[in-house]
């Protein structure tokens, strides 16, 4: 099995959902040895135009290239595609439509979890100004959500994390 990680959408997501995942997969499996993890493609294009930019201003669309990596992803005979940027689900399905296997939709994912275990609870979303703006956690039936709309300080701790000078105790 090979999975495929739409690096790039925020530098240094990518790297994280990859040492996150060896981690994760390490534990569940009981791996002792290198050649029993998962293969995987991490995929990188720092060309990317601001997907936030896109959204706020209507400046050049990365749809294209988007695709265009998709597509590239695909070549590898993935099974998956993860992508661990909030924002570039923006563009989820029009990224499915041009992929032979699922992307998984990690906003969905997310919702649907917490529709289900926490259906009561008030959840606080933290994500870049476009994910704030399209309001996609709405878009996909998360119930009792608020954003968080200091996006000074909601960008601070992004980046905190992004360089991990913070980890998720702190918050």
């Amino acid at each position: 099995m090979t999975i495929g990680i739409l690096g790039n959408c925020g530098i240094l997501a990518g790297i994280s959902f990859t040492e996150r995942l060896i981690e994760l997969y390490a534990l569940k499996k009981n791996v002792t040895n290198e050649y029993d993890y998962p293969r995987y493609i991490l995929y990188g294009n720092p060309k990317l135009p601001s997907r936030s930019r896109h959204i706020f201003f209507g400046e050049e669309s990365p749809l294209e290239i988007l695709k265009e990596d998709i597509k590239k992803i695909n070549s590898y005979g993935v099974k998956f595609i993860v992508m661990p940027c909030n924002t570039v689900h923006y563009y989820y399905n029009e990224l499915q439509s041009v992929s032979s296997v699922k992307i998984l939709n990690m906003i969905k994912i997310v919702s649907d979890y917490i529709n289900t275990y926490h259906f009561n609870s008030k959840v606080l979303i933290l994500g870049t100004e476009a994910t704030y703006k399209s309001k996609l956690y709405n878009n996909y039936g998360m119930k009792n959500n608020t954003y968080y709309n200091d996006i000074k300080t909601v960008r601070e701790i992004i980046d905190d994390v992004k360089h991990q000078k913070i980890s998720e105790n702190t918050l």
